[in-house]
């Protein structure tokens, strides 16, 4: 079940000596390539030989170029209309030079939102590009997954608790209060709601598990009877369009969806008002 569309970015880091290609796939960074060049180092040394062995150097730069270009081309290309935009970063002026040239296709040229200055060319540029990419443009989702978490981490570490919460109990009761101002899901959330009836002291009742066969009467621990049962992410969205409360999907993958899932079991809100104030009409 795909809730929703992944946003996809281009990232390209590179220097003379080293280029990495990789996309941003909501919140994953998938690798493409990773490529070193051949190009040698530059001498400082006059004189004809020295003239030659500039252009030698020159020519395999060139070349290099090609090369990486050829795999963004091809790796691109196929999903140019799904990208959202492309960044460029690396050390000095070589990322100017790779796209000033015509070592990209147009179609990705038109693409690129910003050109950022780094200090890696490996996977860890790629990171890196997307830490300072995700700064300057506030509509990734990226970021808006860190500001949401960050939102509700400063609600919950205020002295009076703040319009923070978290944990299914507290989110189910939020939102039939219609309280809930937004509602954060983890992806990696994988539970079931359960309507069931009590085998023994006749209790309808509701429960969330990972399967039915972890299912007991709340009211005597006896075996139940299973009379529904829905995705606990599809019930929190019903609810939530009911209440009218904005949902946001946070990705298992991110450090803020990592915390999410270990820390605060996977749901985490903020709500309209504090608990107990008057309701604003």
């Amino acid at each position: 079940m795909q809730l929703q569309e992944k946003e996809i970015y281009g990232l390209i880091v590179i220097d003379r000596k080293e280029a990495t290609v990789g996309f941003l796939n909501g919140t994953s960074i998938q690798l493409v390539a990773n490529e070193e060049s051949l190009v040698p180092s530059k001498h400082h040394q006059g004189g004809q030989s020295s003239r030659r062995y500039e252009r030698l150097i020159e020519i395999a730069a060139h070349e290099y170029f090609k090369k990486i270009g050829g795999i963004i081309n091809n790796a691109f290309m196929p999903v140019i209309r799904d990208v959202k935009a492309v960044f460029i970063g690396g050390p000095g002026s070589t990322k100017d030079f790779f796209f000033e040239r015509d070592y990209l296709r147009n179609e990705i040229k038109q693409k690129v939102k910003d050109l950022f200055d780094l200090g890696y060319t490996d996977e860890t540029g790629l990171r890196e590009l997307v830490e300072k990419a995700s700064s300057s443009v506030k509509d990734m989702k990226i970021t808006r997954e860190k500001d949401l978490m960050n939102r509700f981490m400063m609600e919950i570490k205020k002295s009076d608790g703040g319009l923070g919460v978290y944990g299914i109990s507290a989110i189910l009761q939020a939102l039939e209060m219609k309280s809930l101002d937004t509602l954060l899901l983890s992806e990696g959330l994988n539970l079931k709601m359960f309507e069931y009836t009590c085998t023994s002291c006749g209790y309808h009742g509701k429960d969330y598990k990972k399967k039915s066969d972890d299912l007991k009467c709340t009211k005597c621990g006896s075996q139940v009877n299973v009379n529904s049962e829905e995705d606990l992410i599809e019930t929190f969205y019903r609810m939530a369009n009911e209440a009218s409360t904005n949902v946001q999907l946070i990705s298992e993958e991110s450090d803020e969806g990592k915390l999410l899932l270990k820390a605060f079991g996977g749901t985490a809100g903020i709500l309209r008002y504090v608990a107990g104030a008057t309701v604003p009409q």
